[in-house]
């Protein structure tokens, strides 16, 4: 079952792709890459997603989103339309996380 996007709130100003911040019909906010990020783009989150969890690493719930075209056509947003129709990735928002790049990986321990 997908759960549809209601309202676009704003785009993330960290990761590649940019993704858009959006609430769902269940309540709850979700980081969302749509067409800017590309089908095979969407596709390895998702298994990304999948494999994470199959080894119980710590991700966000995610959700495969859907976004009604009636709300593209609506939207104020000017870059509204780099998100795209129909079914994206969503990831759950969480509170005070911040994106993990490479200039961090001295930071890990082995």
């Amino acid at each position: 079952m997908t759960i549809q996007i209601v309202e676009i709130l704003d785009r993330s100003i960290q990761g590649v792709t940019r993704p858009f911040y959006c609430r769902c019909e269940d309540g709850q906010t979700y980081f969302v890459k749509g067409r800017g990020a590309g089908r095979q783009s969407l596709i390895a989150e998702y298994v990304g997603g999948r494999l994470a969890r199959a080894f119980d690493l710590p991700v966000p719930d995610f959700e495969i989103v859907e976004i009604p075209p009636e709300l593209i056509r609506c939207c104020s947003r000017g870059d509204a339309n780099e998100l795209g129709t129909g079914l994206v990735f969503g990831s759950k928002a969480l509170p005070h996380v911040q994106e993990f790049s490479f200039s961090h990986i001295t930071q890990v321990n082995e």
